[in-house]
């Protein structure tokens, strides 16, 4: 898996974008961004469950 589809780095992804969204004033934005972090924690989620291929 590379590096940046790693569940940690998805993870630290979804806390930018939470304190991205934290710094906006238009709620509507806010609201998109929240979206975009939880997709984030799903796909991190996700990586972390799916069993790890072998390299043959």
């Amino acid at each position: 898996m590379s590096k940046d589809r790693s569940p940690d780095t998805l993870i630290r992804r979804a806390k930018q974008t939470r304190d991205q969204a934290d710094a906006l004033e238009e709620i509507w934005l806010k609201n998109a961004l929240e979206d975009v972090a939880q997709a984030y924690e799903w796909l991190a989620l996700k990586l972390a469950a799916e069993p790890t291929n072998a390299i043959n």
